[in-house]
């Protein structure tokens, strides 16, 4: 069934249509719910909420940890990220409020 293979993929979810519930319980819930367990599609958890204090205020929307250590672009996988002053890490070379532009 295409929605079954949408549901275990992440990209839908379950809804109901009344009469139409035959596979809901049977087969599109226990779908739904892989796709759940394995955070595929809708369910991948992008970014994980961050421990409190562990995120340097200067690059506020990513979490990037204070220093020490001091950290470098090739050390994270962030990239084109708001740095607000004094931007510790050195992050935004050109001085134009955006980190880790290039490459």
């Amino acid at each position: 069934m295409v929605n079954e293979q949408l549901l275990l993929a992440g990209l839908a979810m379950v809804d109901t249509f009344p009469p139409d519930v035959k596979y809901v319980d049977s087969r599109f819930l226990t779908a739904q719910r892989a796709a759940q367990q394995a955070n595929r599609g809708l369910w991948y958890d992008f970014e994980p909420e961050p421990t409190p204090g562990t995120c340097d205020p200067s690059y506020p929307g990513v979490c990037i940890p204070p220093v020490p250590p001091d950290l470098d672009c090739k050390h994270i996988t962030f990239r084109r990220f708001v740095v607000l002053p004094p931007d510790p890490h050195r992050f935004d070379a050109d001085k134009n409020g955006f980190g880790c532009e290039s490459g």
